[in-house]
């Protein structure tokens, strides 16, 4: 690989195009206030037990994180000036990175969603209920197995369906159409419809 193909990547890979750049800059904000936010509450509340409601909020900003970070794995750039065909900055379709990619985007934003309705179900029960005890340990480990497990294992079964793959912008399911798209779909359907 030559010097200018090396420079071209890695230009393509953090300056691709403004929606690229602005990926990478919230990327940062999210992590500076991840760890501000971590610090602030380790530094005030060593010695105290934290409830669900904080770890699930912590937890959906931990999907985002990683789900951003998903994104940035791989990009389609396009293959030169004249034409409107795009390729993948790394890699085929098939390849790890794109593989990889697919899999943290699919189940990291099915996660967060997770958290998501599993954190306004628990506001919901906390404002009607006196006696819900939020700092229970086996209800903190079924509520992380939930959010973090259930995407966990249907992004498993999507790829092991080979429903992963190339996209338009990016790698998430392939672009075809086909009964495993079609059963992933079902899959994702009813998953939500459970939540």
């Amino acid at each position: 690989m030559s010097t200018k193909d090396t420079h071209s990547k890695l230009w393509h890979f953090f300056f691709a195009d403004g929606f690229r750049i602005s990926l990478n800059v919230f990327n940062i904000i999210g992590i500076i206030f991840f760890i501000f936010v971590i610090y602030k509450t380790y530094t005030k509340r060593k010695n105290s037990k934290y409830n669900i409601l904080f770890l699930m909020m912590i937890s959906v900003m931990i999907s985002g994180l990683i789900l951003n970070f998903g994104f940035l794995l791989n990009w389609k750039i396009k293959k030169d000036d004249n034409t409107n065909e795009r390729e993948l900055l790394f890699g085929n379709t098939e390849g790890f990175i794109c593989q990889a990619q697919s899999f943290i985007i699919a189940s990291s934003q099915s996660s967060r969603e997770t958290f998501t309705t599993l954190l306004i179900f628990l506001v919901f029960l906390d404002y009607f209920s006196e006696n819900l005890k939020t700092e229970q340990l086996y209800l903190k480990i079924l509520v992380e197995i939930l959010g973090f497990g259930l995407p966990f294992i249907a992004a498993l079964i999507y790829s092991l369906l080979g429903a992963f793959g190339e996209s338009h912008l990016f790698c998430f399911t392939k672009k075809k159409v086909d009964t495993v798209t079609s059963t992933c779909g079902t899959i994702h359907f009813f998953t939500f419809l459970f939540y």
